[in-house]
């Protein structure tokens, strides 16, 4: 995420607050979706980088974090 993220971030200009200095009106914030999948659907893996690990649990988790969302 951050190898894709940051150019992108640096481009947009934003402020990161603590790290760049960018337009002040245009603050940037992160988000931990973790911590709102775990209230959703517990301690159930939802994600795996490696799409060979990917499994049908992952998929039904992923599905029931959608319908919870």
């Amino acid at each position: 995420m951050l190898f894709e993220g940051a150019p992108r971030l640096l481009r947009a200009e934003v402020t990161i607050l603590g790290v760049h200095a960018g337009d002040p009106t245009r603050l940037c914030v992160e988000a931990y979706p973790g911590i709102l999948a775990r209230q959703l659907i517990g301690r159930r893996s939802y994600k795996q980088d490696d799409p060979k690990k990917q499994s049908h649990a992952h998929k039904q988790a992923r599905h029931a974090l959608l319908v919870a969302v």
